[in-house]
């Protein structure tokens, strides 16, 4: 890759509107920095980069919170979606199951979520909400006793993500349909090595992949921390001991703690943001 499409894929860090505004002076600055020597460029491109986070996460981070909201429930449902396949696939590989199952089971844990994030990437939103949607009745016919418990963990507020993307197709949300696969590696290596069983360091993976995505990324990072946070409502009801047995009650909370720590980081980015 030489240096102009390598300054071209920086630039895209900023917000669109400034990316349209001063892209190719953005780019042209990094490659007059180029000819003076590597070690210009080098400090130009970090340069560059540093601004274009800053820029992104000021953009984001002051967006509307009604946006922010329900940009994040759509999150929600599609990072579900995400996180169901790779905790299958994850234990699978793990325990050394199979892949494989009825053709209802390939549909639900591998061709719909799939289909899921690709549209969903590229901006069908209305096509992803109305998969989202068959997916989640698929799960209902296959745990028609499921209990209630468990029904408020995976059911309501993932349809009401897909709700969202189906009534309001043309809302554009705010960044990150391209990060979505950080989370997923975060929680495939999470279920590879069950790092949780062994210490506390393999439950909060999934808050320090919240905190990462924070800053430019918000609406993903609160959907995330929100789904992943649900996870404590399984702990929790774990063969119905949870509350008399200390090691469940401490994953329970290693996964819900990233809810308080992405809002209350958010609120405060957010702050900043407006002061400056």
């Amino acid at each position: 890759m030489n240096r102009a499409a390598i300054g071209r894929l920086v630039v895209r860090l900023y917000p669109r509107d400034v990316r349209d505004a001063a892209g190719r002076e953005l780019v042209g600055t990094l490659l007059d920095a180029g000819e003076a020597s590597s070690t210009a460029y080098l400090v130009q491109l970090a340069s560059l980069a540093r601004s274009g986070l800053r820029a992104r996460a000021k953009t984001e981070l002051t967006r509307p919170i009604g946006q922010i909201a329900a940009s994040a429930l759509c999150w929600l449902a599609v990072v579900d979606a995400m996180s169901v396949t790779v905790s299958f696939v994850g234990t699978q590989l793990y325990w050394g199951g199979s892949l494989g199952g009825s053709s209802l089971t390939i549909t639900y844990y591998y061709i719909l979520p799939l289909l899921i994030l690709i549209l969903f990437t590229l901006r069908r939103n209305r096509i992803t909400g109305v998969l989202g949607v068959a997916w989640l009745a698929i799960f209902l016919y296959q745990h028609q006793l499921i209990s209630t418990v468990g029904f408020i963990q995976l059911v309501p507020l993932q349809a009401a993500g897909f709700a969202l993307l189906i009534a309001r197709p043309k809302r554009q949300l705010p960044a990150g349909r391209l990060l979505w696969p950080a989370p997923a590696a975060a929680w495939l290596l999470y279920q590879l090595t069950l790092l949780g069983e062994q210490s506390g360091v393999g439950k909060i993976t999934p808050v320090l992949t919240v905190l990462a995505l924070l800053p430019w990324a918000p609406a993903l990072a609160v959907g995330l921390a929100l789904d992943w946070g649900l996870t404590a409502i399984y702990y929790l009801n774990l063969h119905s001991i949870a509350l008399n047995d200390p090691h469940l009650l401490v994953e329970a909370a290693e996964f819900a703690i990233g809810i308080p720590l992405a809002l209350l980081i958010a609120s405060v980015g957010r702050r900043l943001s407006k002061r400056e």
